[in-house]
C-alpha cells in the first residue's frame, strides 16, 4: 500500500537483534517523566473535548499483559531468543508508565477514571483468540492509532503538562511500533510468502476497523489535526512505513541458527 502522505513519526530504530531492543528498554527504564502540578486549569471547552476521551486511552495503556508475558516466554524458547521475555516485560512496564502519567493529569483536573470501555474490551478479546502474532498485531494497531491520537491530544488544550506527557508517550510509542513490527515480520519469515502477505493484509483490515471505532468515540480530539479521511490515511501510511522497516530489520536479525529456523 502506498500513500502520498509521509509517516507522522519518521524516527525508526535500527536495532538488528532482540538483544539490542532489550538494551534499549533497560536504558530507558529509569528515564521516567515527572508529571508536575498543572497550574493552568482547563477551560470548559478543553475539558469537554478531552474528558470522555483521555480516560479510554489511559485504560488501554494499563494492561497487566499476563497473556503476552506467557506467550513471550514460549516465543523465546521456540526461537532461542532469551532476551525477548525480559524485553516484553520492560515494554509492558513502559506502557503502564504511560497510564500513570495520564492518570496523574486526570486526577489534577478532576477527570474520572474509566473502568471499562467497549473499544478496550474488544481489543482484549481479540488478543486472546490466537497466539502471540495476533497479540502483537493488535498491540501495534493500538500503537499506530496512538501515534496519531497523542499528536492531536497535545493540541487539544493549552496545558504544557499534557503536551509534555504526549511528547514522551509519542517518543516511546514510536519505539514500540518498531520493536513489535520487527518481531511480527520475523514471524512472517517463518511462513510462505503468500501466508505472510495475507497476515499483513489482515492487519490493515484490523487497523481500519479500529480506526472507525476510534473516530466515533474520539473525533473531538482527532479533529484538532485531521478529518476522518486524513486520520485514516495517516494511520495507514504509518503502518505501511512501519511494516516496511520491520521487514528490513527482521531480515537483518536473522543469522546463523535463526536463519535455519526461518528458511527450513
Amino acid at each position: 500500500m502506498k500513500f502520498r502522505m509521509q509517516p507522522s513519526q519518521s524516527k525508526f530504530y535500527p536495532y538488528q537483534t532482540t538483544a539490542d531492543w532489550l538494551d534499549y528498554f533497560r536504558r530507558n527504564a529509569p528515564e521516567t517523566l515527572s508529571v508536575e502540578t498543572d497550574h493552568r486549569p482547563l477551560n470548559s471547552e478543553e475539558f469537554a473535548r478531552i474528558a470522555t476521551s483521555i480516560p479510554d486511552f489511559q485504560l488501554g495503556e494499563s494492561s497487566e499483559g499476563r497473556t503476552l508475558r506467557r506467550l513471550a516466554g514460549q516465543f523465546s524458547d521456540r526461537f532461542g531468543l532469551p532476551e525477548y521475555s525480559e524485553a516484553i516485560d520492560l515494554f509492558i512496564r513502559e506502557e503502564n508508565r504511560h497510564a500513570s502519567y495520564l492518570l496523574r493529569f486526570m486526577h489534577q483536573h478532576g477527570i474520572p477514571r474509566e473502568r471499562a470501555s467497549l473499544n478496550n474490551t474488544a481489543f482484549h478479546k481479540v488478543r486472546k483468540l490466537l497466539g502471540i502474532e495476533t497479540i502483537l498485531r493488535t498491540l501495534v494497531t493500538g500503537e499506530i492509532v496512538a501515534l496519531t491520537y497523542y499528536s492531536c491530544l497535545a493540541k487539544a488544550t493549552e496545558s504544557p503538562v499534557l503536551q509534555r506527557i504526549c511528547e514522551r508517550i509519542l517518543d516511546e510509542e514510536d519505539a514500540h511500533v518498531s520493536f513489535q513490527l520487527q518481531h511480527i515480520e520475523f514471524l512472517n519469515l517463518q511462513k510462505s510468502p503468500t501466508a505472510a502477505f495475507l497476515g499483513d493484509l489482515l492487519h490493515f483490515g484490523l487497523l481500519n476497523a479500529a480506526l472507525c471505532a476510534v473516530w466515533i468515540r474520539h473525533h473531538r480530539v482527532l479533529r484538532m489535526r485531521f478529518s476522518l479521511f486524513g486520520f485514516v490515511r495517516q494511520a495507514n501510511c504509518d503502518l505501511s512505513a512501519a511494516v516496511h522497516h520491520g521487514r528490513k530489520t527482521a531480515l537483518e536479525m536473522i543469522d546463523g541458527r535463526s536463519r535455519k529456523i526461518a528458511f527450513a
